[in-house]
């Protein structure tokens, strides 16, 4: 039959596998379930303590202001400048955690008309520097003043195809030249 280690033919014959916890902790009763941390000390050596963590997680964590405005607002003209960054009066500002670039900015959606995908009241938080892949979710405006809340679905040296989010609207094809800016949605508080 060759040589083959207990516990192939143990299975083979269906029987269980003896437990690998130590005897002591066996006869206590011990589940086989992960044991604790022995050193909660390594951690915070590393620099990434329980308190920092306990902190970010409360909403303690360091944090930085990002412009906001409600997406009806947005699609007004004179919300973004030329290059997809906020401008104007009617943005606001709102703590969020430290560690998104400066750009970033917020849209706050209004209404129902992102539903089922996002609803009343949810933040996207919109990065003009970070890249757009196929796939990606977008805020793109047009250079007729349209702002376009949709999937990136294919995109080539002339035109991008773009998938609206709102409802059941067609895809649309547009020549790179009709698009004064696109900026991915990096993050969504749902």
């Amino acid at each position: 039959m060759g040589c083959r280690r207990p516990d192939s033919r143990a299975r083979r014959a269906s029987i269980p596998r003896p437990s690998t916890l130590p005897s002591a902790r066996r006869r206590a009763g011990a589940n086989a379930g992960p044991r604790p941390n022995p050193s909660p000390r390594r951690s915070s050596r590393q620099g990434r303590g329980l308190g920092n963590f306990w902190r970010w997680r409360d909403g303690v964590a360091p944090r930085r202001r990002v412009p906001a405005i409600g997406l009806a607002d947005a699609r007004k003209d004179g919300s973004f400048d030329a290059a997809g960054r906020p401008t104007g009066p009617a943005w606001a500002e709102i703590g969020f955690p430290a560690g998104l670039d400066d750009a970033c900015y917020a849209l706050k959606i209004s209404g129902g008309s992102l539903a089922p995908l996002f609803r009343d009241g949810e933040l996207l938080i919109v990065s003009p520097h970070a890249p757009a892949r196929p796939g990606d979710r977008v805020a793109a405006k047009t250079l007729e003043g349209e702002l376009l809340i949709a999937e990136l679905k294919d995109q080539n040296e002339r035109t991008l195809e773009l998938k609206p989010l709102d409802g059941g609207a067609s895809d649309r094809v547009l020549a790179r030249e009709e698009i004064a800016w696109m900026s991915r949605i990096i993050w969504v508080s749902q």
